[in-house]
């Protein structure tokens, strides 16, 4: 890995917990709207991610122990909304119907407007709810449907990691 060019490119020392790149970091401080804040995560998934909140959390502790209470209020009042955010997007309904929207794209352009549309397709729990959703296919004899699930899988895979090489 890259320093400072992946979504999650290093751990604090002494911690498992995966830490926000700086260039999504970043984007995150540039934020001054909700609406800015849906474009952010579109393009850096990673901030739905929980760990992500973790994260932020730490930096505005880490800009308050420095004295940099306006950082540290810019960081909170951000991840507030982030949190809203995330649980819009990743509760139970709005990630079957993203799911839903992803294996019924039938092309390219419809692939693309899911991912625009659900941001959350990009996110570690669309990863757990594919599989689940693979499994389930697969016990009850839709192995299409189980292989559909697994290669859209692979592909939203593929598109964090290009996301995360920009």
């Amino acid at each position: 890995q890259r320093h400072g060019d992946t979504e999650v490119d290093r751990t604090l020392p002494g911690s498992r917990s995966p830490n926000l790149s700086d260039t999504t970091y970043q984007a995150f401080l540039r934020v001054a709207s909700a609406g800015e804040l849906i474009e952010t995560v579109r393009d850096h998934p990673a901030l739905l991610e929980s760990w992500a909140d973790a994260d932020l959390a730490a930096r505005a502790e880490a800009a308050l122990d420095e004295g940099n209470e306006r950082m540290a209020r810019s960081i909170e009042e951000r991840r507030e909304v982030l949190a809203e955010l995330r649980t819009e997007l990743i509760g139970q309904a709005p990630l079957l119907q993203a799911i839903q929207a992803l294996l019924q794209a039938g092309d390219e352009d419809a692939l693309a407007q899911a991912l625009t549309a659900y941001p959350v397709l990009l996110t570690d729990a669309a990863q757990e709810a594919l599989f689940t959703f693979a499994a389930g296919a697969r016990a009850q004899g839709d192995q299409q449907l189980a292989e559909r699930a697994i290669e859209c899988r692979a592909m939203l895979r593929t598109v964090r990691e290009g996301l995360e090489a920009t």
